[in-house]
C-alpha cells in the first residue's frame, strides 16, 4: 500500500507537459489507482479486521452491515472495472490509430472519460440504497470446533465470516442484488476488455503481415514507441487479474460466500496491490521519477571531442 501511494502521489505531482507520465494513459492509471486504494482501505476496515479478529467484539456488537459502506465498495468495484476498460481502449487507439490517438485522448476528453467513470460507478449503486438492509454476522469458529448458525454447521476456520439474512423477501433481494451484480459487472468488464485486446492483437497481426508482404506499407504505417508496447503489457496483466477475480466472484455468488471467500479475498488483494509493481517494472520513466536515488536517469547528451577542443581555444 505505501508503494501504491508513492506511485499515485508521483503521478499527481507530475506536470502535464511530461511526455510519458503526463500522458492520457497515466491519467487513467491515476484515476483507477484511486479506486484501487479506496477498495483496499474499505476491504480492511469493512471485512479484513473482522476476519482476523481485530476488535472482534466491537464488530460483533454492530453486526448489521453498514448499508452505505457496502454500497461504497460496490461503487469502487465498478470504477475499477471501467478504468481497466478505459486503459484497454487507450492502448487500442495508441497501437492501431496513432494519428488519431492524440485527438481521441485530448486532455479535455480524458477528463470527461474519468468523470463518466466515477458517475457511472455511483449511479449504478443507487438502486441498492432503496432496498432493505440485510444482516451480516461474524461468528468465531474454533480450529477444532463447530459453530452452528441458523441451523447450519461451520467448521475449521477461526473467526469465519458467515452471511445470514432475515427471512424476508426484501432482505434476500439485497443479498442477491449485491452478490450477483458485483459478479456480473466484473465478468462483463473482463469480457469487454478481453475483446478489445483480442481485436488489437488481430489488427497488429494484420499489420505485421502487411509489413512483410508489401514494401510500400513501410511508408504508410508509422512505428510505435517501445514504451507503448510495455504499457500494453501492463493492460493485459490488469485484465487477466480482473478475469480471475471475476471468476472467483461468480463462484462465491453461485456456490456460497463461505466456500469461496478466502480465495476471492486473496484475488482482490492481489488486484488492488499488484498494479504499482507492474507499472514500475514496465515503465522506466516512472521508476526514475518515483525512485530517483536508485534509478538515476541516463543522460542522452554526449559531447564530441572536437567541441571540447574548440571550447578550449576560445578560452585561450
Amino acid at each position: 500500500m505505501p508503494l501504491y501511494l508513492l506511485v499515485l502521489v508521483t503521478l499527481v505531482r507530475t506536470p502535464k507537459s511530461d511526455v510519458v507520465l503526463g500522458s492520457s494513459f497515466f491519467q487513467i492509471v491515476l484515476s483507477t489507482g484511486i479506486a484501487d486504494m479506496i477498495t483496499a482501505f474499505h476491504t480492511y476496515f469493512y471485512m479484513k479486521f473482522r476476519l482476523w479478529g481485530v476488535a472482534f467484539n466491537f464488530y460483533a456488537s454492530i453486526h448489521p452491515v453498514f448499508k452505505y459502506e457496502l454500497l461504497l465498495g460496490y461503487a469502487t468495484t465498478f470504477a475499477q472495472s471501467i478504468g481497466t476498460l478505459l486503459i484497454a481502449l487507450n492502448r487500442f487507439t495508441s497501437m492501431t490509430m496513432p494519428v488519431h490517438h492524440t485527438t481521441i485522448w485530448a486532455p479535455e476528453r480524458v477528463r470527461l472519460y474519468i468523470l463518466a467513470q466515477w458517475i457511472i460507478a455511483f449511479v449504478v449503486m443507487i438502486p441498492g440504497a432503496f432496498m432493505e438492509l440485510c444482516d451480516l454476522t461474524f461468528n468465531k469458529v474454533p480450529d477444532d470446533g463447530v459453530a452452528i448458525v441458523n441451523g447450519v454447521n461451520y467448521t475449521g476456520l477461526v473467526t469465519m465470516p458467515v452471511f445470514t439474512t432475515r427471512n424476508t423477501t426484501k432482505s434476500k433481494q439485497v443479498g442477491i442484488f449485491y452478490q450477483y451484480s458485483v459478479a456480473f459487472i466484473w465478468a462483463v468488464g473482463a469480457i469487454l476488455t478481453l475483446f478489445v485486446y483480442l481485436s488489437l492483437f488481430g489488427m497488429l497481426r494484420v499489420r505485421r503481415f502487411q509489413q512483410r508482404h508489401q514494401s510500400s506499407s513501410r511508408q504508410t504505417i508509422s512505428a510505435t514507441p517501445l514504451h507503448e508496447y510495455r504499457m500494453l503489457t501492463y493492460g493485459i496483466i490488469m485484465v487477466m487479474i480482473q478475469a480471475a477475480t471475476a471468476t472467483l466472484q461468480i463462484l462465491m455468488a453461485v456456490q456460497g460466500f463461505n466456500t469461496w471467500y478466502r480465495p476471492q479475498a486473496a484475488a482482490v488483494d492481489f488486484a488492488n496491490y499488484s498494479h504499482p509493481y507492474f507499472l514500475l517494472i514496465l515503465s522506466t520513466a516512472l521508476r526514475q521519477r518515483c525512485l530517483p536515488c536508485i534509478f538515476k536517469p541516463k543522460s542522452d547528451m554526449t559531447i564530441h571531442p572536437s567541441a571540447i577542443r574548440t571550447n578550449q581555444r576560445l578560452q585561450m
